[in-house]
């Protein structure tokens, strides 16, 4: 039952469809932005627009973007296909961290005037040598390649599977690929839209390549950071904000560039005021959010009902698993007492066989030893939860049990509170109230007037307090428990120390009190009612 339980399945387990799906997309785009660098840096050393469109007021992607580009895709589809070629991650930040230095040179360069871009430069002497025009980096392309530069250095360090010497930067890699796709994609939108950003700016515009290979080198980075890292544990497991998440985030941004799109199409042909593409417009959107909120509402309905069905199972077969174990330690507790009982007959017929009275008493004291045990045992067996046991009954039965027989019979005053004992404290008690007990019918009873026992239970503070007081002569002159002693006093000094206590004893004028004294360990008390 045990193991069953052990190897229930996981009510909170990634898919693995979907970390496949993620993978996938991260070698898709990475190839996306090889593909893209390449046919850039190849039409810009022969003087042919190979991805950007041919109108000439438009910039196309500049070599120097495009060797950039073609470094960092490869590096993340390296790491993405997990191939032989893969670079260690000292010699791929040895190589990022060039590419970032070389970037950085370039981009304070364009903004302070100079021509100190290295890549540029070069770059610059190529096509001279070609005999076609040169394109520079535009400074916003070189701001999205620091950031792909950075977000790019942890993940190769977690790739080699060794610690980064910034470690907290691996938190903030997949966050830095969504800035760059981001960013990419609104340069993108630009040209979708027809207005081109920065175009009419004193700087070096991005081209429409640029922003497409920034979105798909943004979206790589995303996927090789994973679903353990930001933005893509919001939307991963099954948990109801992954699934909204999921849904709607998506949902919006289509919803946004549709409505873009429709009064960039449709504005001037009918009006931006118009009363019947508002319309259209509103009724389109009312459609499309409730169609995905009841999609939404069905699948999240699903995934509790499946929670909750697993969370029954699982119930269960703890609770078969813990009815199983309650037998088994009540078999235990009763086959314990058991033995003990029958240890305790084996000393009861053995005395029979001993001639001197002292030998025979110490048989008779050593069989209630064992029957004290052998009670708490019984209890055990008898309590509800088999963690605790409720003093009270068991010290009455034990001092009704070692004064069963006397003439006169004894008599018993108690003043007992509800005190509950671990299972690791009950027999050290009960055998040093066991002893306290022997102790006290072998030297404080006299026969004339009879034995007067008061036993108290009670707890003060941090402590559990066990008083016994009887009628007796009271403690000899001299007494002391730290003097020289009888075994029984030795044993209760013992059990004492056990219980992490202390044992005092005084004489009260009317007969001698014992008083015990050891910590207290929460636990709950056994409910009676229970079955």
């Amino acid at each position: 039952m045990a193991d069953e339980i052990r190897t229930a399945p996981p009510m909170t387990e990634t898919a693995p469809a979907h970390r496949d799906l993620v993978c996938r997309a991260g070698l898709v785009s990475a190839g996306a932005v090889v593909i893209l660098a390449s046919l850039g840096l190849s039409g810009g050393l022969i003087g042919l627009r190979l991805v950007d469109a041919a109108r000439p007021e438009l910039v196309p992607m500049a070599p120097s973007t495009a060797i950039v580009f073609l470094v960092l895709g490869g590096m993340v589809l390296l790491r993405s296909a997990a191939g032989p070629m893969v670079p260690g991650p000292r010699a791929s930040s040895a190589v990022l961290l060039l590419l970032g230095a070389v970037v950085l040179l370039n981009l304070v360069g364009r903004l302070l005037g100079l021509d100190a871009g290295l890549l540029d430069l070069f770059f610059r002497q190529v096509s001279a040598w070609a005999g076609v025009s040169h394109t520079r980096m535009s400074p916003a392309a070189a701001l999205l390649l620091l950031l792909s530069v950075a977000a790019s250095w942890p993940l190769s360090w977690r790739r080699g599977g060794r610690p980064a010497p910034l470690p907290g930067l691996l938190r903030f890699a997949g966050l830095l690929g969504a800035a760059v796709a981001l960013l990419g994609s609104v340069f993108l939108l630009g040209y979708v839209f027809g207005m081109p950003l920065l175009y009419h700016a004193s700087v070096v515009p991005m081209a429409r390549s640029t922003a497409l290979a920034f979105l798909c080198l943004g979206a790589a980075l995303v996927s090789e950071a994973g679903q353990e890292l930001l933005p893509l544990r919001m939307f991963s497991g099954p948990a109801t904000q992954a699934n909204l998440l999921r849904a709607f985030v998506p949902l919006v941004v289509l919803l946004s560039l549709a409505h873009s799109l429709v009064l960039g199409l449709a504005g001037p042909r009918f009006g931006e005021g118009n009363a019947l593409l508002v319309a259209g417009i509103a009724v389109t959107y009312a459609v499309s959010v409730g169609l995905m909120v009841l999609a939404v509402a069905s699948r999240v309905g699903r995934s509790l009902e499946l929670a909750e069905a697993r969370r029954s199972e699982v119930e269960a077969r703890v609770r078969a698993a813990l009815r199983e174990k309650t037998v088994l330690l009540k078999e235990i507790h009763h086959r314990v007492k058991n033995n003990m009982q029958l240890v305790s007959s084996l000393f009861s017929l053995q005395a029979e066989y001993v001639v001197d009275a002292r030998d025979r008493t110490l048989f008779e004291e050593s069989r209630e030893r064992i029957q004290s045990m052998a009670l708490v045992h019984e209890q055990l067996y008898a309590s509800a939860d088999l963690a605790s046991v409720d003093m009270r009954d068991y010290v009455r039965r034990l001092a009704e049990q070692l004064t069963r027989g006397l003439v006169p019979a004894a008599r018993l005053a108690y003043a007992l509170e509800e005190v509950c004992l671990p299972v690791t404290q009950c027999v050290p008690f009960g055998m040093a109230l066991n002893e306290l007990l022997l102790n006290i019918l072998k030297h404080a009873v006299v026969p004339a007037r009879g034995l007067e026992l008061r036993l108290a239970l009670r707890v003060e503070g941090r402590e559990n307090v066990l008083e016994v007081e009887d009628n007796g002569p009271g403690l000899p002159p001299g007494f002391s428990l730290e003097g020289p002693s009888t075994f029984g006093l030795v044993l209760l000094a013992s059990l004492a120390q056990q219980l992490r206590g202390s044992l005092a004893a005084e004489d009260t004028g009317r007969g001698s009190r014992f008083t015990l004294r050891f910590a207290v360990e929460r636990v709950e008390c056994p409910d009676p009612g229970a079955p």
